[in-house]
């Protein structure tokens, strides 16, 4: 078995020591949990096992958003001491133990996820919940756009499935382990989509106004889909890694390789310029090549968002939502609102030829 799907908790999990039956501890397909919660007692969880039912929490006034290792030996979750206290991330030994606190803080801590070399969740901050990595005890911000980034699960190949806001609502996105390559899982913005997760077949399967959807492809199209609101506690095969690519120079380097590869109707030779913006003002502006492409440095770890001009400085398009680049970060993008099915032309773009150095956007920023 790959992995379960399993969506995730609204409200729930762990606390105190936990006792699970002899030999049964994370052991067999057939363990699994589940989360009650009410207003008055807060939540608990329940481990399911052999027909037999048992609390394995009671210490925590809340706790929710429970992750299975992928040995199943251990479970990460948030939980709340009492009514007035920050959510933290805990783990607990499935066999026996008590939870150790992995974050610290006032501010809430939610959503973690195992990676195959650490873990993530998501820290409340003044522009919204951003994504942590905790790894060798040294924590790194992954994210670096405003709103509510809210990791769900790791797929197979190593990237992290989080959603995120989007100008049409919550979408689902794919985000490197260092933090880079932030993209949607499906170009359309058709949502809200959230709480996605990789099913055993690889299907990424997530929650929707109406129900569950899933996408079989990186061209299908979102159809109904149910799974069991339970937490299977059974080992699971741990997903890949990645070298990093970034590096400690100031800044990002970003290449288009052209604007005319879209879904938007951009019409062919219009785009004169590309505008880039952050949350306080325009970054500046950059020339778009005759075939479309241009070659940018812009600041690392801020909010970037893009839009492509005409000779006469009329927006042609306008990108929606806020993205980022981490420091070091070398990116290529196929074109603009291009999504992730669209393979690039096989041909050296023009701005290359023109020029090897990026057009400097960054200002002195890092």
């Amino acid at each position: 078995m790959r992995k379960s799907f399993w969506p995730l908790a609204c409200a729930g999990v762990l606390a105190a020591s936990i006792s699970l039956p002899a030999g049964n501890a994370g052991q067999t397909s057939d363990s699994y949990l589940v989360v009650e919660s009410s207003k008055a007692d807060g939540s608990r969880l329940i481990l399911v096992s052999r027909n037999a039912r048992h609390q394995v929490a009671n210490a925590f006034f809340a706790a929710a958003d429970p992750a299975v290792s992928f040995d199943a030996k251990r479970v990460l979750f948030a939980g709340r001491k009492n009514a007035r206290s920050p959510w933290r991330i805990y783990e607990i030994q499935l066999s026996a133990g008590s939870p150790r606190a992995i974050t610290s803080g006032a501010a809430d801590c939610i959503r973690p996820v195992y990676l195959a070399d650490a873990i993530v969740y998501a820290r409340r901050t003044p522009s919204g919940f951003q994504v942590e990595r905790l790894k060798d005890g040294s924590v790194n911000q992954l994210t670096h756009a405003p709103g509510d980034w809210l990791p769900s699960d790791v797929l197979e190949d190593g990237r992290i499935l989080l959603d995120g806001p989007h100008a049409l609502g919550r979408d689902i996105y794919t985000l490197y382990s260092d933090g880079s390559g932030i993209e949607t899982v499906r170009c359309d913005h058709l949502g809200p989509r959230r709480n996605a997760r990789e099913a055993d077949n690889g299907d990424i399967v997530f929650e929707t106004s109406h129900g569950f959807g899933r996408f079989t492809s990186a061209l299908a199209s979102a159809v109904p889909a149910s799974g069991p609101h339970r937490i299977p506690v059974a080992p699971r095969p741990v997903p890949n890694r990645h070298p990093s690519g970034l590096h400690e120079k100031d800044g990002a380097n970003l290449l288009c390789l052209s604007v005319y590869t879209s879904k938007l109707n951009i019409p062919e030779g219009s785009a004169a310029r590309v505008r880039v913006y952050s949350t306080t003002a325009a970054l500046g502006e950059a020339p778009v090549e005759t075939d479309g492409s241009f070659y940018l440095h812009v600041p690392a770890d801020t909010p970037l968002r893009f839009e492509v001009l005409d000779s006469a400085g009329r927006t042609l398009a306008a990108q929606k939502s806020w993205t980022w680049q981490r420091r070091g970060e070398q990116r290529v993008c196929i074109g603009c609102h291009a999504g992730p099915e669209r393979a690039p032309e096989n041909a050296v773009p023009k701005t290359l030829l023109r020029n090897t150095t990026p057009v400097n956007l960054a200002g002195g920023r890092s």
